[in-house]
Parts: structure tokens; sequence; C-alpha cells
């Protein structure tokens, strides 16, 4: 028996990967290599599984629609023995597992599905494993993943996307209606906390940096945006064609051309800024503006640099973050130095960062003597601190400025 898992990764620095992945919890099997999730199953025996029970993968080979991958999880686990999923995959060696479970990282073989095709493997996948497979079942993430899937497809048969611009050109989904929004959040609310915990295997983080698992809200808006992007454009391409989406001449039909090209496709010529702004302008009060009061201020201590210096300096650099969102940040020095009164990220609009910073400073100056020194600068974007306001931060200042919502 196989428990069949999946999950979202997005692209987070400093990989680019991204995409759903399946990955296979079976029987236990201790592993000389320390990390190895002994229930994991490996890459052949998980691709096998899944092309036995008719789970579209595409040709084995020149037209395989998944890629595999080492992931590293984060899973509830006694020393070296994860705690298994489901009761169908129990052991003895389970239930006389002393001491209380913990919080460990392991990593497994997993397949990774292309953006375009995720739909076609998920939005069925669980009803299929039940009904005939007698090896393959399904994990609650699955369940949850694949009902995702059928909103994300929902949302492109009733067409509630529209096109926008990050560094390129792409569809985004359109949930800015309370309807849409309330599927959104309890879909977030939902989320299984282990779909939250991946990364790669070799991705580690800076030394001395802590693991930042992504919010709900954050990977189920990227789960969204790639999924949709990508079949969008593959259904184009299905739809119309061929001659009718080749570009003109001028660099407005080349734009909309290219939202009907592969999403890895390289434009011959980018599109001129001032164009991209026009068409960012133009889609954006079709998408998600950000109002400004669910932005909040944020705050990060970094420790004193190696340098001649006898003298160590501590900095305490400022940011806006999402309070849907606290992986979604708006440093300070980026927000000083935009053009404009407005930001974006992710197809959302944030509307005057410099004034809401500056309030949210202000708000709390009186708790911490840095801060209130910080404002003397037109555009504050962090303060120097020496050893001993380090220290009176940390310890007297920092808990009364969370109590204060920093």
């Amino acid at each position: 028996m196989i428990v069949l898992h999946g999950g979202f990764l997005p692209s987070l620095p400093p990989s680019s990967v991204s995409g759903f992945f399946l990955w296979g919890e079976g029987d236990f099997v201790l592993s000389p290599e320390v990390r190895q999730h002994p229930r994991g199953v490996s890459f052949d025996t998980l691709e096998a599984a899944l092309r036995a029970e008719g789970v579209p993968l595409g040709p084995p080979t020149g037209g395989s629609r998944v890629r595999r991958r080492r992931l590293r999880l984060v899973v509830p686990a006694w020393p070296m023995r994860p705690v298994p999923s489901s009761p169908a995959i129990r052991d003895g060696g389970d239930y006389s597992a002393e001491g209380k479970p913990e919080l460990l990282p392991f990593e497994v073989d997993s397949l990774f599905i292309a953006a375009h095709h995720t739909t076609d493997v998920l939005l069925n996948l669980p009803e299929l494993l039940r009904v005939q497979s007698k090896d393959l079942l399904p994990g609650d993430d699955v369940d949850y993943w694949s009902e995702v899937a059928r909103w994300t497809f929902d949302l492109l048969l009733r067409r509630r996307i529209a096109p926008t611009v990050d560094d390129v050109p792409r569809w985004r989904p359109v949930v800015s209606d309370p309807h849409e929004r309330e599927r959104f959040e309890r879909f977030a609310n939902a989320m299984p906390a282990a779909s939250r915990t991946a990364s790669l295997a070799d991705a580690l983080p800076e030394s001395g940096d802590a693991v930042r698992f992504p919010t709900a809200s954050f990977l189920l808006r990227a789960f969204l945006d790639e999924v949709i992007d990508s079949s969008a454009r593959d259904f184009i391409r299905m739809v119309v064609p061929a001659e009718r989406r080749r570009p003109g001449h001028g660099e407005e039909s080349q734009l909309v051309a290219s939202l009907a090209a592969p999403r890895d496709a390289v434009a011959a010529e980018p599109p001129s800024t001032d164009l991209l702004t026009r068409f960012r302008d133009w889609s954006l009060p079709l998408l998600e503006p950000l109002p400004e009061g669910a932005l909040r201020l944020a705050m990060r201590l970094h420790s004193p640099e190696v340098t001649a210096d006898p003298i160590p300096v501590w900095t305490l650099r400022y940011h806006l973050e999402s309070t849907e969102d606290p992986t979604l940040e708006l440093p300070a020095a980026e927000i000083w130095g935009a053009a404009d009164s407005t930001l974006r990220r992710f197809g959302r609009r944030f509307t005057n960062p410099q004034e809401t910073l500056l309030a949210r400073l202000g708000q709390v100056a009186p708790l911490s003597a840095p801060i209130k020194r910080s404002l003397d600068e037109r555009h504050p974007s962090s303060v120097e601190l020496s050893l001993e306001e380090a220290h009176r931060f940390l310890v007297d200042e920092a808990p009364l400025l969370a109590e204060a919502g920093v």
C-alpha cells in the first residue's frame, strides 16, 4: 500500500523551481541515509504505480509531463521514525515508539507535474484511486489540492481571469468579488499544515537564517497564479488557430501574442516600459487592490558586519508587510525609492506606502528611542544601534512593539 501525497512548491529565492508535486508514503524501510524518509517510495516505484492506475502522466519518454526532484519535508516523527499519515501503513514499530513526536526534516523522491497539466492530473485523482486502486490511497493533502484544482478549473471556465504584468505579461485569477474572496479564505484556512513545509532538498537557508515556511494564503495564491497562467496559455493555443496568434508589427500586438505563447518562451523584443505600465494600469482594477489598512509595520534587527571597526553597530531595518501574508514584504528602501505613490506585488497594488510607513513609525516611536531618532531623517528606512541599544531593544522594546502590532 502506498499513500499518495501532494503539494505545491512556490518559486522562492534562491531557487526558481516551482510546481505541483506528488510523493508516496509506503512501508517502513530504514535507509543508511540519515535524512531519507524511511517510508518514502522511489521515483520509479511512484511513477509506475501512478501509470498503472491510468493517471495521465504522458508517455514515459519524449513527452512526459513529470520531472523528478528530491524534496525536503518537515513532518511529525519520533527519532528516525516519521508518524504514518494513515492507519493503513502502520506497523508494530509505530505502536511501540516511545516519546513525544516532534517536527523533523526528511527527504523524499517526488514527481513534479507540468503546470498546464496539473488540473488534468488532479481533477479526478482521488475518485480514480478510490474506485479502482488497491495499491494507491490518496492522502488528505491530495484530496485538498484536488478541490483547489476544481476551483481553478471553474475560474478558467467562467473566464474569471485577466492579463496583467509582473516582470512579463501573464494571466492571473480574478478573485476580487466577495464570493471568490470567501472561497479563497476558506481554502487557505483548510490547507493541511504539511503542504507548507516542502523545499528542494539541496536548497538550504543562508547561514544563521531560520527556516521560514510560506503562509497558506501565499501558497494558495502562488498555485492559482502558476496553474491559471499556464492553463490559459494552453487553452488559447488549442482553440485559437496559429495564424490568428501570430504577432503583428506593433509592440501592442506582440504583447497580446505573448499571452498565448508557452510560459518559458522568450520574446524576440521585450515590450517597452511605457507599454507595460499602461497595460498594468489597465488590468489592475480587474484584479485585487490591497487597501492601506492591510499593511502593517515590521522590522528586522541585523547583527554587525565583520569590519575593522572595534565598535559593533547593529542595524534595525524597517519594512511593511501584508496582514494576510507576512511573506509579502515591502522594504522601506524600496518604498522611498518608488517613482509614484503605488507599489505592486503579485498583481496587487499597495497604495500610498510612504504615508503608511511614516504613520506606522510615528505610532510606535514613543516605545523605542532609536525608532524615534530615525524619524529625524526625511526617508527613514533603518536605524543604527549600539550594543547597549540592541540589548535594550531585544529585552524591553521588542515585546512592547509586538503588543502594538509590529
